[in-house]
């Protein structure tokens, strides 16, 4: 599908739970309308982290394996897209980095080193690929999987910006979650 000259989308989709934490990448044929996986990578959590946190480092996977496979792509992509799920990271991401706690901090950051947060966008679990991956998927479903081998519908990816651009409307609650976190976090130690 790279090979051909028409212009290409790169999807990432990044997804976590406490069984692991995963992405995929999805090259989009723009002219044929044509989506299929690239590559995905997956790992287990480490047990002390919460969903949150994991969904962090899920985010961060996704723009450090886009990093990675950037300069080996035979084109450069007519668009790039990371997909979270979870509403809070992608408040976070939208954020000043400055404004959290060490780890969310130092992720936030790697992230919009690597991106621009105009390149990140919500989408419900359920139409994200990398779900597969975080829950643990027997090998015989992913093949079965139209979700798995070409990514979201075009409509799921279309609703997925009507979504987003309606969260940037909402008042983020990341804040408050991050203090409180932090609040818990330094009364351990």
């Amino acid at each position: 599908m790279l090979a051909s000259s028409n212009p290409h989308k790169i999807w990432v989709f990044g997804e976590a739970s406490k069984v692991a934490y995963g992405i995929c990448v999805n090259v989009h044929d723009a002219v044929n309308k044509h989506t299929e996986l690239l590559l995905s990578r997956g790992h287990l959590p480490s047990q002390n982290k919460t969903i949150l946190e994991l969904e962090l480092v899920a985010a961060t996977l996704t723009v450090d394996t886009y990093v990675k496979i950037r300069d080996s792509l035979p084109l450069i992509p007519a668009q790039v897209r990371f997909f979270t799920d979870p509403q809070v990271t992608w408040h976070r991401i939208q954020a000043d980095a400055n404004k959290f706690a060490a780890f969310v901090m130092n992720r936030v950051r790697r992230i919009q080193a690597s991106s621009s947060p105009a390149q990140w966008y919500f989408i419900p679990g359920k139409v994200i690929p990398a779900d597969l991956v975080s829950r643990g998927t027997l090998i015989c479903h992913l093949i079965a999987s139209d979700l798995w081998s070409h990514g979201p519908s075009l409509e799921d990816i279309s609703g997925v910006e009507q979504q987003t651009a309606l969260l940037s409307c909402e008042p983020p609650l990341v804040h408050s979650i991050n203090r409180r976190h932090h609040r818990t976090a330094t009364r351990g130690h």
